[in-house]
């Protein structure tokens, strides 16, 4: 009786310590359990670029979430200075409005798609990465001139405190922030998308084989 409680007593922790370390190798090393003989002996496949490829995926998402927006943004300047021109409206804007839109509407569809075909691992997703990202960086250097216009009429025979310079800077500093993400967007995706061109596979995991060693 005590020898058959005792027996099953050790089948059900053995079994509950094989469970438990297939969760910690799971979780802690980032790999499935594929085979286990005994208790000796685990091998597991871990997947290297997991970390990596969620992280392109987040900043995928930030794509989308930033494309959508300048492309509502900037088509509602686009046709609001359109149509204070057609009936003859005073707006504070310069023709570069115009022209800002448009680049920032284009470029927000060709990063958009970027995206999206990216995430389902088509190469051909590059060039839009490509293209988008040089009219973002051209939209927000002609944003540069266009404010600096802008300040130049609305302050126009005023006499100009430090705090409109400074709201000014502030300005023209957060569109060469967005200069510089644009110019990364396009430096990051044009070499993952050339490395998996070349065959290295940087849209799928790669895996690398290992195995972990333990003794009763």
């Amino acid at each position: 009786m005590f020898l058959d409680i005792f027996t099953s007593y050790w089948i059900i922790a053995e079994a509950s310590a094989e469970s438990s370390f297939r969760a910690i190798a799971e979780t802690f090393l980032g790999g499935t359990v594929v085979c286990y003989n005994g208790i000796n002996l685990i091998f597991i496949t871990k997947t290297m670029s997991d970390n990596s490829r969620s992280t392109e995926k987040l900043l995928l998402i930030l794509l989308f979430f930033i494309t959508v927006t300048q492309f509502s943004t900037w088509g509602y300047q686009s046709v609001k200075y359109i149509l204070g021109t057609i009936f003859d409206v005073k707006i504070l804007s310069t023709p570069f409005d115009t022209v800002i839109g448009i680049a920032a509407m284009v470029a927000s569809a060709l990063v958009f798609a970027g995206a999206a075909m990216w995430w389902k691992g088509k190469v051909s997703a590059k060039d839009y990465f490509i293209f988008g990202s040089l009219l973002f960086v051209l939209k927000n250097i002609l944003d540069i001139i266009n404010q600096v216009i802008l300040f130049g009429i609305k302050y126009e025979g005023v006499t100009k405190s430090v705090s409109n310079i400074e709201g000014l800077a502030i300005s023209i500093g957060n569109e060469f922030f967005q200069l510089a993400f644009w110019v990364f967007v396009m430096m990051y995706f044009r070499y993952r998308i050339s490395q998996s061109e070349s065959g290295e596979a940087v849209s799928a995991p790669q895996q690398e084989s290992g195995q972990i060693s333990f003794t009763r």
